[in-house]
């Protein structure tokens, strides 16, 4: 059985893992408009790394909550009832995530990844584009917006190329 404290532990670290997986998108996004000779990396395969960096984390965020969801003993109903809250919002986020990412591949952007916060209620998203026009950005806020809620203010377009 897991104590509080490991609990709690697992659960900062699953918000380490996610704060670190944001940090390593924006630095990816970063670097891809560099040409440092051989540590170049491409915009195809920054979004595929992206995605396996964001599967992989995901992977491993669900199994944790699982863990403390299968705890059985009845003092830690609480954090039981708050992981089982975060899996449902996590899932929840994945399926928002996916959604966006067709519907703007649907509307002619070439590839697309977007990442949204467990601890906010914020997204990122991170387009294969040399540069966006203000319908882009309208096309894409309206996009995030239908699909989340979220406002204008919460939504982070990065276009890369």
């Amino acid at each position: 059985m897991l104590t509080r404290k490991k609990k709690i532990f697992i659960l900062a670290g699953m918000v380490v893992l996610l704060v670190a997986t944001a940090i390593l998108n924006f630095q990816l996004a970063a670097n891809a408009d560099k040409d440092d000779g051989d540590d170049y990396i491409t915009t195809g395969s920054f979004f595929m790394e992206s995605r396996s960096v964001r599967e992989s984390t995901r992977s491993e965020e669900l199994a944790w909550l699982d863990s403390i969801i299968e705890t059985t003993q009845a003092e830690y109903s609480e954090q039981r009832q708050t992981a089982m809250d975060q899996k449902l919002k996590l899932i929840n986020n994945m399926d928002q995530e996916m959604n966006v990412e067709q519907i703007l591949k649907g509307k002619g952007y070439e590839d697309v990844i977007v990442t949204m916060s467990l601890t906010a209620d914020s997204a990122n998203i991170i387009v294969k584009a040399a540069e966006l026009t203000r319908d882009d950005y309208a096309v894409i806020y309206n996009a995030m917006y239908e699909q989340t809620g979220l406002d204008a203010d919460d939504i982070r377009i990065i276009p890369i190329e």
